[in-house]
């Protein structure tokens, strides 16, 4: 009988992903730093540690000097505020020794209070009754930061000789920025370094360095000093580790006193514990799962990209929490619609035979000497099963069919599959074969293509085959299944074949199915006629065949397309490619890689615009894979055509070190830019910053081969706009999309100015000509005299008001902005041009240019956002909206006149 799997529960070697706590603490090779930002549950963070020195440097404080008290106050209406703190490890000074730490710093916004600001306590020398101490504060103002470095005395005015700042570097809202700490030590002196750097522009970095002498040391009364010198805002701050893919937060929860959100990166179809311990003694891996005395937090079942927990309580003074994550139990098989195991009758099954011996059913007992024996069924069934003879062997010449009943397929749910598992017996020579197929319900037709075929010399005793799909012309009729044996020769000293077991079974919806780990689609050529597919195979797909099959959405018949396969750079990955021509427009048609894989669909642009078009378009795509894809779930309401990127897609700066940056881009592509319905927006990219080693290359690349080499990324894995890294599309007469690359691959200036030049000239036919591009010469952010965003200006800004250009789209800024129309540098309502964009789809955000005091904006502010470009004939309407879909700006902007 058929042996059902039974469900089975079990977890994986725990993996911690993120380590946070309510007093902080990092861990990293037996070293701790102990981070207090308060009492009461209110610290956050996330850091790392490292250290230089083969001495034991950290040792825990006792309980008489770990808790120091100051004053502080609780009734902010941001959040809670103190200034005491519990808690600390001794940093043992040893001369030659340097102590680095690390946290990525995530600025949610800045702090309504100038004082607002964290703390990092390291403390030398715990033999002392009062140990010394270096105070390091990272201080957060209402406009800059900066960062200042104490010694642990009581006096900090602004004059202290023992006080070091910077002011000036730009950190507002959603910005995301690596912080580093090096504290080294000398037989005499304390040498600390704050390293701040943005990490979306490592340009954006600040640097302060202080030695201390080993007598400034002095611990100094220093937390009694006021509620300016520890105090946090809980709504401002985060922190997630750096070098990890995951990231835990723990935030006050804002309702329930004493009780605590948590949220944590997390992957779809795993499964969580919160672990916690109220000391760092043990391995992460034996702490407990959190009991809070109501709720036992284990089995969380992932909600996505986040996983959140919301008023967690704990009345601890001290306690550490990770998240431990591990594979969900794999759920039961499905059950077989259609079954029979034989034990009891012959199922209905029928057979048709032209010469020989015949399919008989019973128990089989068949045996030849020096061969094997076919005794009984699978599964050590006793009754029954089919054979060809059941006691011995067939005779020469056999023909024989076995049928089982009419099988109804037509009430099966739509999108649904079928497949076959059933019991083999062999034991045939190499002229004789087995053919599984369907056929007819009244046996007159074979469907579809068979579904095996034996045909070389096998003998073996009872094993399970399949699954094995059933051909799709099957599914919604009614049809039998056919075993039809074959031995046009032979001395009759074979067994013949043997079958139990029959099942049927639904296989999962499509949207279940397997989906690739990437998939771009885009245009070389006339994006009315024609696409280009990428299908991403990981490592172990290289034996599938280099084929991706396409046909017209809603037909039978599968085309097959023959695809260049090439690798991912710097990865074991794979890319199949097709490009097909010759389609109709405004036509849907079906693709997937191979039968079982996941089936997508793509809809031709119209030859004319008959029908309004929607373009979602943006830059600066993945900082967070999070923010990229709500940006792209946003984005895809509108239900667009196309979407444009200009340049900064993955952020992995053309390094192999990055290979994982492009696929948690790819991966947020096949998870997010796809319609319920199953429709994949082709994109088009350009080049950005980030795309290409060291941001900029003038004069340093002279060929193909360069580009490749400094950018593998950009040229490997996206078929346009290709070599030499700017284009155009043209979609009929009605819209041209002109690529350009502002100085990274190629100059602005020279062959790229000339193409530039032809480019537009050659389309005043075109009422929507928009170009695209990365560096902006109309900036939000940056200096109105940045090198690029003159040249661009200089080159560039002539040729598109000479052509009548009505819209740009400009990007790299990270933030919105609109301009108003411009020509010949001023406002020009007529004819002038409006630059849109600056680049903010799924990165951190930046302070933006005064809007009132700049000539040139209309519109600017810092925020994540989608432009979705809508095309009539006549104009165009331009909406942008952020991750929630929001609406935050619209303006209409009529099309070009014929020049």
């Amino acid at each position: 009988m058929m042996k059902q799997l039974k469900r089975k529960s079990f977890k994986s070697t725990a993996a911690i992903l993120s380590l946070s706590a309510l007093s902080l603490a990092g861990t990293a090779s037996g070293v701790l730093v102990d981070v207090n930002f308060g009492s009461d549950h209110d610290g956050l963070g996330g850091f790392t540690t490292s250290t230089q020195s083969s001495q034991t440097v950290f040792e825990t404080l006792d309980d008489s000097i770990q808790t120091r008290r100051g004053s502080g106050s609780n009734d902010r209406s941001a959040g809670i505020w103190t200034d005491a703190f519990t808690g600390a490890n001794a940093l043992r000074r040893s001369a030659g020794s340097t102590h680095i730490f690390t946290t990525v710093v995530s600025i949610a916004s800045h702090s309504q209070y100038s004082d607002a600001n964290v703390s990092l306590m390291l403390f030398s020398d715990a033999a002392e009754t009062s140990p010394s101490g270096i105070t390091l504060k990272m201080h957060f103002g209402t406009s800059t930061p900066r960062m200042q470095i104490d010694s642990g005395v009581r006096t900090f005015d602004s004059t202290s000789a023992q006080r070091q700042d910077w002011t000036g570097l730009p950190m507002v809202g959603g910005g995301l920025f690596t912080l580093q700490g090096i504290v080294s030590f000398t037989e005499d002196d304390a040498i600390v370094t704050f390293n701040l750097t943005d990490s979306a522009d490592p340009a954006n970095t600040a640097s302060v360095t202080r030695t201390f002498d080993k007598d400034d040391l002095t611990w100094g009364d220093f937390h009694g000093v006021g509620t300016q010198h520890t105090r946090i805002d809980f709504n401002v701050y985060s922190f997630t580790a750096v070098g990890s893919p995951f990231s835990l937060t723990i935030t006050q929860n804002a309702s329930t006193p004493g009780s605590y959100d948590f949220e944590w990166s997390s992957q779809p179809d795993k499964f969580y514990d919160l672990l916690t311990s109220t000391d760092l003694a043990g391995p992460i891996a034996e702490w407990l799962v959190y009991d809070d005395g109501v709720r036992v937090h284990g089995d969380i079942p992932s909600a996505g990209a986040v996983t959140t927990l919301s008023a967690v309580p704990s009345s601890d003074p001290r306690r550490f929490f990770a998240i431990r994550e591990f594979d969900a139990p794999p759920p039961p098989p499905p059950e077989p619609f259609f079954l029979r195991d034989f034990e009891n009758d012959n199922g209905g099954f029928t057979v048709v035979t032209t010469a020989g011996s015949d399919w008989q059913y019973g128990r089989p007992d068949a045996e030849i000497e020096n061969t094997i024996t076919i005794d009984g069924g699978n599964e050590g069934s006793e009754e029954g099963a089919w054979g060809v003879e059941l006691t011995g062997p067939y005779a020469a010449g056999t023909v024989t069919a076995l049928r089982s009943p009419p099988i109804d397929l037509s009430v099966l749910p739509e999108g649904v599959g079928v497949q076959l598992t059933y019991a083999l017996a062999l034991d045939m020579p190499g002229d004789a074969s087995l053919v599984v197929r369907i056929i007819e319900e009244d046996g007159d037709g074979v469907i579809g293509d068979a579904m095996q075929s034996i045909t070389a010399p096998s003998s073996a005793n009872w094993a399970n085959v399949g699954p094995i799909d059933l051909p799709e012309e099957a599914i919604g009729q009614i049809v039998r299944i056919e075993w039809l044996f074959t031995s046009p020769s032979g001395d009759s000293t074979f067994l013949g074949a043997y079958i139990d077991d029959v099942a049927l079974t639904e296989t999962t919806a499509e949207s279940e199915k397997n989906a690739p780990s990437g998939m771009i689609l885009t245009w070389t050529d006339d994006p009315t006629t024609s696409i280009v597919i990428d299908w991403h195979r990981l490592a172990e797909d290289a034996d599938t065949p280099a084929y991706i099959q396409t046909r017209p959405r809603g037909t039978a018949e599968w085309f097959p397309i023959e695809a260049e396969r090439f690798p991912f750079p710097h990865s074991d990955r794979l890319v199949d490619r097709i490009s097909i021509e010759n389609l109709q427009p405004d036509t849907e048609y079906e693709f997937r890689g191979s039968p079982g894989e996941k089936t997508y669909w793509f809809r031709t642009m119209p030859a004319t615009l008959d029908r309004p078009i929607v373009m979602a378009a943006g830059g600066d795509v993945r900082h967070q894979k999070e923010w990229m894809s709500a940006m792209n779930l946003a984005a895809m309401v509108h239900d667009p055509d196309l979407i444009v990127w200009g340049g900064d897609l993955a952020y992995c700066d053309g390094s192999s070190s990055n290979t994982h940056l492009w696929y948690e881009f790819l991966d947020s592509m096949v998870e997010t830019l796809v319609t319920p319905e199953g429709r994949v927006p082709p994109v088009v990219v350009g080049m950005g910053n980030h795309e290409i080693q060291r941001a900029y290359h003038r004069g340093r690349i002279n060929s193909h081969a360069d580009r490749e080499r400094l950018a593998p990324f950009f040229y490997g894995l996206f078929a346009f706009p290709g070599d030499p890294g700017y284009g155009v599309l043209d979609f009929g007469n009605y819209l041209s999309i002109v690529m350009g690359d502002s100085d990274h691959s190629n100059p602005v200036e020279g062959e790229q100015t000339d193409w530039m030049q032809q480019t537009l000239s050659e389309r005043n036919h075109v009422p929507h000509l928009i170009p695209v591009y990365h560096v902006p010469a109309y900036p939000s952010v940056r200096s109105f005299s940045d090198r690029v965003g003159q040249l661009v200006r200089e080159h560039w800004v002539p040729l598109f008001e000479e052509n009548g250009i009505r819209l740009v789209l400009e990007n790299h800024d990270h933030s919105y902005k609109r301009t108003v129309p411009i020509f010949e540098g001023a406002e020009d309502a007529e004819r002038g041009v409006v630059y849109m964009g600056d680049g903010c789809w799924g990165v951190g955000t930046r302070g933006v240019h005064n809007v009132e005091n700049t000539w040139y904006l209309e519109q600017a502010q810092g925020i994540r956002h989608a432009l979705i470009i809508t095309l009539h004939p006549d104009h165009k309407v331009v909406e942008a909206i952020d991750a929630q879909n929001n609406l935050i700006d619209t303006t209409t902007i009529p099309a070009r006149e014929n020049l």
